[in-house]
Protein backbone atom coordinates (compact mmCIF):
# COMPACT_ATOMS: atom_id res chain seq x y z
CA UNK A 1 0.00 0.00 0.00
CA UNK A 2 1.37 3.39 -1.00
CA UNK A 3 0.38 5.92 1.63
CA UNK A 4 0.38 9.02 -0.56
CA UNK A 5 -2.38 7.68 -2.81
CA UNK A 6 -4.30 6.23 0.11
CA UNK A 7 -4.01 9.45 2.09
CA UNK A 8 -5.17 11.50 -0.86
CA UNK A 9 -8.11 9.17 -1.42
CA UNK A 10 -9.04 9.25 2.28
CA UNK A 11 -8.88 13.02 2.45
CA UNK A 12 -10.63 13.67 -0.87
CA UNK A 13 -13.50 11.21 -0.28
CA UNK A 14 -14.35 12.63 3.12
CA UNK A 15 -14.26 16.34 2.49
CA UNK A 16 -16.42 19.21 3.47
CA UNK A 17 -14.84 21.04 0.51
CA UNK A 18 -14.09 19.96 -3.03
CA UNK A 19 -10.77 18.57 -4.25
CA UNK A 20 -9.69 21.88 -5.82
CA UNK A 21 -10.24 23.67 -2.50
CA UNK A 22 -8.22 20.97 -0.75
CA UNK A 23 -5.37 21.42 -3.22
CA UNK A 24 -5.42 25.17 -2.63
CA UNK A 25 -5.38 24.54 1.13
CA UNK A 26 -2.40 22.18 0.97
CA UNK A 27 -0.52 24.55 -1.35
CA UNK A 28 -1.27 27.31 1.16
CA UNK A 29 0.19 25.12 3.92
CA UNK A 30 3.35 24.65 1.84
CA UNK A 31 3.67 28.38 1.15
CA UNK A 32 3.16 29.22 4.84
CA UNK A 33 5.74 26.63 5.91
CA UNK A 34 8.27 28.02 3.40
CA UNK A 35 7.74 31.67 4.24
CA UNK A 36 7.01 31.56 8.00
CA UNK A 37 8.30 28.16 9.09
CA UNK A 38 6.51 24.92 9.88
CA UNK A 39 5.36 26.10 13.32
CA UNK A 40 3.14 28.69 11.62
CA UNK A 41 0.98 25.87 10.24
CA UNK A 42 -0.59 25.33 13.64
CA UNK A 43 -2.43 28.65 13.45
CA UNK A 44 -3.49 27.84 9.87
CA UNK A 45 -5.59 24.84 10.96
CA UNK A 46 -9.32 25.43 11.24
CA UNK A 47 -11.98 23.56 13.19
CA UNK A 48 -13.57 22.53 9.88
CA UNK A 49 -10.43 20.89 8.49
CA UNK A 50 -10.50 17.19 7.78
CA UNK A 51 -9.38 15.46 11.01
CA UNK A 52 -7.00 13.15 9.13
CA UNK A 53 -5.30 16.05 7.35
CA UNK A 54 -5.17 18.08 10.58
CA UNK A 55 -3.57 15.15 12.42
CA UNK A 56 -0.80 14.94 9.81
CA UNK A 57 -0.16 18.68 9.95
CA UNK A 58 -0.08 18.67 13.77
CA UNK A 59 2.38 15.79 13.80
CA UNK A 60 4.65 17.72 11.41
CA UNK A 61 4.35 20.90 13.48
CA UNK A 62 5.24 18.93 16.61
CA UNK A 63 8.49 17.89 14.95
CA UNK A 64 7.60 14.24 14.44
CA UNK A 65 9.95 12.48 12.04
CA UNK A 66 8.43 12.01 8.55
CA UNK A 67 8.77 8.20 8.70
CA UNK A 68 6.91 8.14 12.01
CA UNK A 69 4.18 10.40 10.59
CA UNK A 70 3.77 7.92 7.74
CA UNK A 71 3.57 5.01 10.19
CA UNK A 72 1.02 6.79 12.38
CA UNK A 73 -1.19 7.78 9.45
CA UNK A 74 -0.95 4.30 7.86
CA UNK A 75 -1.96 2.75 11.18
CA UNK A 76 -4.90 5.15 11.44
CA UNK A 77 -6.01 4.17 7.92
CA UNK A 78 -5.78 0.49 8.85
CA UNK A 79 -7.98 1.06 11.90
CA UNK A 80 -10.46 3.06 9.82
CA UNK A 81 -10.57 0.23 7.27
CA UNK A 82 -11.10 -2.34 10.00
CA UNK A 83 -13.93 -0.33 11.55
CA UNK A 84 -15.57 0.00 8.13
CA UNK A 85 -15.22 -3.74 7.42
CA UNK A 86 -16.88 -4.44 10.76
CA UNK A 87 -19.58 -1.88 9.94
CA UNK A 88 -20.12 -3.48 6.55
CA UNK A 89 -20.80 -6.76 8.37
CA UNK A 90 -23.44 -5.01 10.44
CA UNK A 91 -25.12 -3.79 7.24
CA UNK A 92 -25.24 -7.24 5.71
CA UNK A 93 -22.16 -6.65 3.59
CA UNK A 94 -23.83 -3.99 1.50
CA UNK A 95 -21.31 -1.60 0.03
CA UNK A 96 -24.10 0.92 -0.46
CA UNK A 97 -25.17 0.56 3.17
CA UNK A 98 -21.57 1.01 4.22
CA UNK A 99 -21.14 4.12 2.08
CA UNK A 100 -24.35 5.73 3.29
CA UNK A 101 -24.26 4.49 6.87
CA UNK A 102 -20.62 4.70 7.89
CA UNK A 103 -18.31 6.36 5.40
CA UNK A 104 -20.29 9.46 4.77
CA UNK A 105 -18.71 12.45 6.44
CA UNK A 106 -20.79 14.86 8.47
CA UNK A 107 -21.73 17.92 6.46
Amino acid sequence: MRLSGVCATRVITCLMVGPSELIERVVGFAETACSEGILALEKELNAGDDPFLAQGVRLAVDGTEPDLIMDILETELQFIGKRHRIGRGLHGGSAIGLRVGHLRCPR
